[in-house]
């Protein structure tokens, strides 16, 4: 993927983290409209490809990480549109039957989901090329879609994204509902507005450099804490990691270089207004 692209998708990510979520339909709709409108660049982007690895990751990897908040905020927008039952022991059944749901949704697709998950590539060609439609008959749900424009499993690589966001959001509401006050820091709030990608840089750096319970917390776990913690989604950190590889105009560490660079200006400026500095 380009920095271009990239950026742009770190953008979106980025104005979705800003706004609140749970607070009412209006910020659902305001989401919605960033997402169709990202989509609607990246369609007219969709026409012809160069090379067919630039074909396979446009259908794997870029258009699914937008379309997944297209599946997601719709499904958002039902639930608030559902009325749960009163109390807090009946929202929470009702939370629960919705997580049940999306568990089956997994284990009816399990073999694609483990392929997704494992970032698998072997049947890349099949899967997301635009001969592809051929090679995919055995999908537990298999949308109809214009195979000039998309690809099945295209649609089912987003869907299993915004069903693991859907059920992140549908635990943090449990967990919310049942100890109300072990989730408030002091009233504040963090959200990361910059660009997801020099997070991810960030916390490579921290966990190869054992920074964390002694070196022992694992890449994907440090990406669940700093996503819950900044409020972000950083995806799956093999693909952020190729991200950073696959840098060509900045530096591979760009981030990182950008953080040393002002950490020793600001020394410089302190040692330069220091009362009785020696030289």
């Amino acid at each position: 993927m380009e920095h271009s692209m990239i950026a742009d998708l770190d953008r979106l990510d980025a104005q979705i983290s800003a706004l609140d979520l749970t607070a009412d339909v209006a910020s659902l709709k305001q989401a919605l409209e960033l997402v169709d409108a990202q989509l609607g660049h990246l369609s007219r982007q969709a026409a012809e490809f160069a090379r067919r690895e630039e074909e396979i990751q446009f259908f794997k990897v870029t258009r699914p990480r937008v379309f997944r908040w297209r599946i997601y905020l719709l499904e958002r927008l039902q639930l608030e549109a559902c009325q749960s039952p009163a109390g807090k022991e009946g929202e929470i059944a009702f939370l629960e039957f919705q997580r049940s749901y999306l568990k089956r949704f997994f284990i009816m697709n399990g073999y694609h989901y483990r392929y997704y998950k494992f970032q698998s590539d072997e049947l890349d060609e099949k899967y997301f090329l635009s001969t592809s439609v051929s090679e995919v008959t055995n999908l537990a749900e298999l949308p109809a879609v214009d195979f000039k424009a998309s690809r099945p499993m295209e649609y089912l690589f987003a869907k299993f994204q915004a069903y693991e966001l859907l059920d992140s959001y549908l635990e943090k509401r449990i967990n919310e509902l049942r100890s109300p006050h072990q989730h408030s820091r002091n009233g504040h709030q963090m959200k990361w507005t910059g660009e997801g990608v020099n997070l991810a840089e960030l916390a490579y750096g921290l966990q190869l450099s054992g920074q964390i319970n002694n070196g022992s917390i694992g890449i994907h776990e440090l990406f669940r804490v700093l996503n819950e913690v900044f409020q972000i989604d950083l995806g799956i950190p093999k693909r952020r990691f190729d991200d950073l590889y696959g840098r060509k105009r900045l530096s591979k560490t760009h981030f990182l270089d950008k953080m040393r660079s002002l950490l020793l200006k600001k020394i410089e400026d302190q040692d330069a207004y220091s009362p009785g500095r020696t030289e």
